[in-house]
């Protein structure tokens, strides 16, 4: 047995042994609270309040075949479960600013690293059904997607906002034209999201914040405009409100080919002494059968700023594993000028970035073309160091050229580039060194591998 199918299984035990769930209640039952409004000019079923009142009562609530639309936030409390057949579709109305679904023991961690004793919602299932938005773009943060009408936790930013949850399943879930990211995890122990689709997703699908730990994210393809799935221990303030470490996930069979974002960020960090110095590090992971991500982004994702960046610091990320990956890397990484021009100082880019503190980075059975023809002295498979783009004009970095990180091993076997099987990796990896890009009173960052092992 495969490690993800024995992990997979012993998660859907565990979560299955914590409740066993009652036979479901439609929600048709509660049809008496439904009301009728006029939407975009036709007259739509507000199931809001009816969808309420059917999870006071009742812990397992169904939506049989039908569209239904919900208004306003839906609170999932603990030891609840929602169903629904598979043409069940479920849609917020259009220009409602908040989230669909939010979990009850929500609290803002995002300058604190929170207390293990504080509470959470436990035992959340949901499961069938197409759950989206009317979107026709990416939404605006703090307007769509919000906690509340007050935006009073601008880093809710979701569909779903699932954070401070003990034991969650989702699994067989279509998101729909989202403006903002489809499901957003945040302080979650023991989870499973299995066998989701984005359809026409205007963001990121599954964003995984941190205070994370021991779950599988598998089966998810689709398209979205931003990452499909993303590990953001780190994030920024309008993304996030669970800062901290992401440990023990399994990210399984993930196909986002027929996307327009072809990256994954896997992002540790440290937030500023100002900003709580939470250590957001990122611990044993596993990234397998991956396909259309044509770059794994490991790195400190500072905000753009002015003059000097925020005091966010370098993170680090022990122990984690790509496997059984395919991909065709037939653009630059970030679409701006340096990359396009390629700039032999600041134009490198790579499939795997790294921009932070790795103990051990494991990669096996890669196939993987490089765009060698279009990029012959700035593509890499491997790409260790800052990352610099810098406006003149504006005196503004994008990126954060100060970064100074170590990648002590990255061990290898089964890597085959452009048709040809590496027995050595060294060439095709790019450590980053900058000196004097422009002026400023800190000094410039720089990468280093430290040791590569080939399996035998």
């Amino acid at each position: 047995m495969s490690v993800e199918k024995k992990k997979l299984n012993e998660l859907k035990k565990h979560l299955k042994g914590q409740k066993k769930f009652s036979k479901p209640i439609s929600v048709l039952n509660y049809s008496s609270l439904v009301k009728k409004e006029e939407n975009d000019g036709k007259i739509i079923e507000i199931w809001t309040n009816a969808l309420r009142k059917a999870l006071e009562e009742n812990e397992h609530v169904y939506f049989p075949k039908g569209e239904y639309f919900i208004d306003d936030t839906v609170v999932l409390t603990s030891n609840r479960k929602i169903s629904a057949h598979k043409n069940a579709i479920i849609l917020n109305t259009k220009d409602i600013p908040v989230c669909m679904f939010c979990s009850d023991c929500v609290v803002d961690g995002s300058y604190v690293a929170l207390s293990e004793d504080l509470p959470r919602t436990k035992n959340i299932h949901i499961e069938g059904g197409t759950w989206g938005m009317q979107s026709t773009k990416r939404g605006v943060y703090g307007k769509e997607g919000a906690f509340d009408r007050e935006d009073s936790l601008h880093g809710v930013h979701a569909l779903w906002h699932l954070s401070s949850v003990e034991n969650l399943f989702i699994k067989d879930v279509t998101f729909k034209n989202t403006a903002n990211f489809a499901v957003q995890l945040g302080r979650v122990n023991n989870f499973v999201v299995e066998n989701i689709l984005c359809d026409g997703c205007f963001a990121d699908g599954v964003h995984i914040n941190g205070q994370v730990n021991n779950g599988v994210v598998c089966n998810v393809s689709g398209t979205t405009e931003d990452d499909l799935v993303a590990l953001n221990a780190y994030d920024w303030a309008n993304s996030t409100i669970n800062n901290g470490p992401i440990q023990n996930l399994i990210i399984h069979n993930v196909n986002s080919t027929g996307g327009h974002c072809h990256c994954m960020r896997i992002l540790p960090g440290i937030t500023a002494d100002d900003k709580g110095g939470i250590d957001c590090f990122i611990k044993n992971v596993r990234i397998s059968k991956i396909k259309g991500v044509q770059t794994f982004k490991m790195y400190l994702q500072t905000p753009s700023y002015i003059d000097y960046p925020d005091g966010t610091k370098v993170g680090h990320i022990e122990d984690i594993t790509f496997e059984d990956i395919e991909l065709v890397k037939d653009r630059v990484s970030d679409n701006t000028s340096n990359y396009h021009n390629k700039d032999l100082v600041t134009g490198h880019f790579g499939v795997f970035e790294i921009g932070s503190n790795v103990n051990k980075l494991t990669l096996k059975n890669i196939k993987a073309k490089l765009p060698l023809e279009d990029f012959p002295d700035t593509a890499h498979f491997v790409m260790v160091g800052p990352k610099c783009c810098y406006v003149p004009e504006k005196n503004q970095e994008i990126f954060d050229p100060y970064v100074s990180c170590v990648c002590k091993e990255i061990v290898y076997g089964n890597i085959v580039i452009d048709g040809n099987k590496v027995e050595d990796l060294t060439s095709y990896i790019k450590e980053i060194s900058f000196e004097n890009l422009y002026e400023s009173k800190m000094p410039f960052g720089n990468g280093k591998v430290e040791m590569l092992t080939k399996l035998k």
